[in-house]
């Protein structure tokens, strides 16, 4: 069970706690062992979630990547809603959602892109309905002194599809609802999806 999640890590990120049951799904803890890149005033935590993997990275730097598999339960579904919250941080957070072919930074400038960010904190927590799409990348902006405790949900089809919590700069976990054993009747089951064709015999 642990062999995806071990490989997809790599050398930047050691698998931590691994699955953990949680709250009608399944939860991997991991830790990262990468250093953060300051841009100035902040750092960025970049997002992107597809039907196959959620990646985690700074400044181009991958700090973490889940590949999703068949016990991964709604992480593999697209989002049509963002929700933030925070915890012991009485800071200002930023969150910003782009497109596929977008980008935070100019390649050819260097410059910041015009993104609209959007602020968030323990008292003012964000919703925001997003188009679902095939990639769906997110980015989470905080000043590079500030030791920061947050979470990402990303809903869809009217329940949680999955989250991503960072607790500080090397520990943190994502969680799959309806992922991996489910109580059921005295006993367990365990959901898994099926990703490939089908064949028809006749």
């Amino acid at each position: 069970q642990l062999t995806n999640d071990v490989e997809s890590s790599g050398i930047n990120a050691e698998y931590g706690g691994g699955y953990q049951t949680w709250y009608g799904g399944e939860r991997t803890d991991f830790n990262i062992r990468s250093s953060w890149k300051c841009d100035g005033q902040f750092m960025t935590l970049e997002v992107i979630k597809t039907s196959s993997e959620i990646v985690l990275k700074n400044s181009g730097n991958i700090l973490y990547t889940k590949e999703l598999g068949s016990r991964d339960g709604n992480c593999y579904k697209k989002t049509s809603e963002v929700r933030t919250q925070v915890w012991e941080y009485n800071g200002e957070l930023s969150l910003a959602m782009v497109s596929k072919n977008d980008a935070i930074i100019d390649d050819n400038t260097d410059n910041e892109r015009d993104v609209d960010w959007k602020s968030f904190s323990l008292m003012n927590q964000l919703t925001i309905p997003v188009n679902p799409r095939p990639e769906e990348t997110y980015f989470v902006r905080f000043p590079c002194s500030d030791s920061i405790w947050f979470k990402l949900f990303l809903d869809g089809e009217s329940e949680q599809n999955s989250h991503i919590e960072l607790f500080s700069r090397t520990r943190g976990n994502i969680y799959c609802n309806r992922g991996g054993y489910q109580t059921w009747y005295g006993g367990e089951r365990t959901d898994f999806n099926i990703r490939s064709s089908w064949k028809c015999d006749g």
